[in-house]
């Protein structure tokens, strides 16, 4: 059998290990499998649900006003017949 005491380095630690022992790392190195390290969980990024559908015809929230309460009650809005300020 070809190549059964082939001899290669790892990716990792630079050493002169088996062909065999050689494992592919989840970030594409071929590491020796006693240098084998798993996925750090902060990697696993879960995908961002979309939003939820629009509602049809939505409106923003209307301000309520008081009836009992007119604009010529203020002070402040004192005009004259030009509607320039008093």
């Amino acid at each position: 059998m070809r190549g059964r005491r082939s001899w290669a380095i790892s990716d990792r630690s630079g050493f002169k290990v088996r062909y065999k022992d050689l494992r592919e790392d989840w970030n594409g190195s071929w590491v020796h499998y006693s240098e084998l390290d798993g996925k750090h969980p902060r990697e696993n990024i879960a995908k961002p649900r979309p939003d939820g559908l629009p509602l049809p015809h939505a409106r923003p929230d209307q301000e309520e006003t008081d009836p009992d309460i007119d604009a010529e009650d203020y002070p402040w809005n004192d005009r004259d017949d030009n509607g320039f300020f008093v």
